[in-house]
């Protein structure tokens, strides 16, 4: 899931699935938890260790370490402060933030995703963002239609074959 992360609704929230709310509050208390006070043991034992450990860089990356996770930490708490369960959302036949759509692409090849927030993105495990090039060409269309969108190997197309 990407952290560094700028799409909310018109209320200043993220939206999410109860799998990526529970995804981000497990992720916290992951590095709450477990990683952060591993770090400061770290940092702790390298003290004690004679100065050569303090010299060879340990010490500084234990400290690099302890940054990232403690902005993680901070950066995690903000986005669960503005996140809010996504709604149920009402069958309109219509692709939109929540749905779940089956795919059939030009190539022959076919995937089932879920358009969620970019928070939560996660196309490996079936979650494409709105705001994603396939993401965007997707809302508004019905099973049935066609999409296209440009990707790095060129315009993609795909025909939306199911809207849930």
């Amino acid at each position: 899931m990407a952290l560094g992360v700028t799409r909310m609704d018109e209320n200043n929230v993220f939206q999410l699935t109860e799998t990526g709310l529970g995804e981000l509050k497990a992720r916290l208390e992951l590095l709450r938890q477990i990683r952060r006070p591993a770090i400061l043991d770290q940092i702790r034992e390298t003290r004690e260790v004679e100065s050569a450990a303090i010299e060879n860089g340990d010490y500084a990356q234990a400290l690099t370490e302890l940054e990232l996770v403690d902005r993680d930490i901070s950066n995690l708490e903000v986005l669960l402060a503005e996140a809010r369960l996504m709604s149920r959302r009402k069958p309109t036949g219509h692709a939109g933030l929540g749905s779940r759509v089956a795919l059939e692409f030009a190539d022959g090849g076919s995937a089932r995703y879920r358009i969620v927030d970019s928070i939560e993105a996660d196309p490996l495990a079936g979650r494409i963002s709105a705001d994603s090039p396939l993401g965007r060409a997707l809302l508004g269309h019905t099973a049935g239609e066609e999409v296209a969108w440009e990707a790095p190997a060129g315009e993609l197309r795909a025909r939306l074959m199911k809207v849930a």
